[in-house]
């Protein structure tokens, strides 16, 4: 994780050097222009590696496998980037836990369980256990490398709620490539606040 924030760093320092004709002296700060355009491009990268050379540098993962990985983080910003737009209360969220694994049989919740184990083998998954908000019980959350955000237009920084995904929906992203499911209330309220306050959202073009 620290090779991911250092990453960066490294390059759009190396960057600002080169404007500043080599005289570290001249360097104050890092312009936020290089710094978006490195992140930006950083991401596009991670993305293509992900869809196109995957497989061929993560021990144990198939190329069937690395096309599920895709489908799987290629669902997932769009039910983050939903809620951010429609969630009253708790819309920015980049981390998830899984649920309800009991509506996957023993042969799904496996093959579920080695898309994770890959993503987290190639360390663009990191999982970490933390007390959850029911009866104060430990769940594990999940949270894939912030870069790949950039990209679909999340920001990576600040955004602290979770999200319960059902492992079935999990799944059906990986394997059948199918759009995560929005919850019903998320619906609800978001057609309310547009009843309400119909003219403000006419006006954002939503």
């Amino acid at each position: 994780m620290i090779r991911y924030l250092l990453e960066p760093c490294f390059m759009m320092y190396d960057n600002a050097l080169a404007k500043a004709d080599n005289d570290k002296s001249k360097i104050e700060f890092i312009e936020p222009s290089i710094q978006t355009a490195h992140l930006e491009a950083m991401s596009k990268r991670r993305w293509e590696w992900i869809r196109v050379g995957f497989n061929n540098n993560v021990r144990g993962c198939s190329r069937e496998d690395a096309q599920r990985l895709y489908q799987l983080v290629d669902n997932i910003p769009n039910l983050f980037k939903f809620r951010l737009h429609n969630h009253l209360s708790e819309p920015r969220a980049i981390t998830f836990s899984i649920s309800a694994l009991q509506s996957l049989d023993a042969k799904h919740q496996e093959d579920l369980e080695r898309i994770l184990r890959i993503a987290r083998r190639a360390q663009i998954l990191f999982m970490r256990p933390s007390t959850a908000k029911d009866e104060g019980r430990q769940d594990d959350y999940y949270t894939f490398d912030r870069l790949l955000w950039v990209d679909r237009g999340l920001d990576p920084v600040g955004q602290n709620a979770r999200v319960s995904i059902e492992a079935r929906f999990l799944w059906e992203a990986a394997f059948e490539n199918k759009a995560i499911p929005t919850s019903s209330s998320e619906k609800k309220d978001r057609a309310k606040d547009i009843a309400i306050h119909p003219d403000l959202f006419k006006e954002l073009g939503q």
